[in-house]
């Protein structure tokens, strides 16, 4: 069936029929978030933004795991619900937390856990990537440009929407409790690694790498977001650690706390 377009909002906006109303609610978010990241990085990008439900997801997407927020050039692809995915990673955390932290998670996303409401800040992470998309930047892992979205994603949100943390938070939080045992791929230059070893693993990525974040913009702030952006923009020079850690004295202790942030 057609994506339905939506009007009334300065760039283009579809959705799947029955979830146009989610698909306007995250239209004016979008609104909102790019208009905070354009301040920030000094430009704005284009973008389509486009909700889609589990039967449209692979005409759209290029991840095929329904629910995984992605951006493609110009395009976010956002999930119109609950889906899989929501529910495996709830389920992995709530299996790992202790009792204070189960709870937790059941307040936050429900019982038993569907982390809709974690995968919808990603959002703002999303629009981030639009800033990397569509300029030159530099070769990066890819865990320095998840971080740096995640940045984004976490400044946006203190500063805006700080009612929305703890939905990251709760998540984020019970991602430290999954023995390391189980992550044998860990270590952030091997993130890209870890999808081959299934959503969970490189979900856990995402999960800690946002914990890192909400550190690191709250010691380091939005200085250290633009400056990574500046980084990125000498599109001819390859990023290493060091260049990060040169940018703020907060960055070493936290990377070198990992994966324990």
């Amino acid at each position: 069936m057609p994506l339905v377009p939506i009007d009334g909002f300065p760039f283009a906006v579809s959705a799947s029929v029955g979830a146009e109303e989610r698909a306007r609610a995250l239209a004016a978010r979008a609104v909102s978030a790019l208009d905070w990241h354009v301040e920030q990085l000094g430009w704005r990008p284009q973008l389509r933004l486009t909700v889609a439900d589990g039967d449209d997801w692979p005409d759209v997407a290029s991840v095929p795991i329904y629910g995984v927020p992605q951006t493609w050039v110009d395009h976010t692809i956002i999930a119109a619900g609950e889906t899989p995915l929501f529910a495996e990673v709830g389920a992995d955390l709530l299996a790992h937390a202790p009792p204070a932290l189960s709870d937790r998670l059941r307040s936050t996303y429900g019982d038993p856990p569907m982390l809709v409401g974690y995968f919808d800040q990603y959002l703002p992470h999303e629009l981030v990537h639009l800033f990397c998309e569509q300029v030159p930047v530099a070769p990066a892992p890819l865990w320095v440009v998840e971080l740096f979205c995640n940045l984004g994603m976490v400044g946006y949100l203190a500063e805006c929407e700080p009612g929305t943390l703890p939905l990251l938070r709760a998540a984020a939080d019970a991602s430290a409790h999954i023995p390391i045992s189980e992550r044998p791929i860990r270590d952030l230059a091997d993130m890209e690694r870890s999808f081959d070893a299934g959503q969970l693993a490189f979900g856990w990525y995402i999960l800690r790498l946002t914990a890192l974040a909400d550190r690191l913009w709250h010691t380091a702030g939005r200085g250290f977001y633009r400056a990574i952006y500046d980084r990125l923009l000498q599109a001819d020079e390859p990023i290493v650690v060091s260049d990060l850690e040169a940018l703020d004295p907060a960055v070493g202790p936290a990377l070198g706390a990992w994966p324990n942030v």
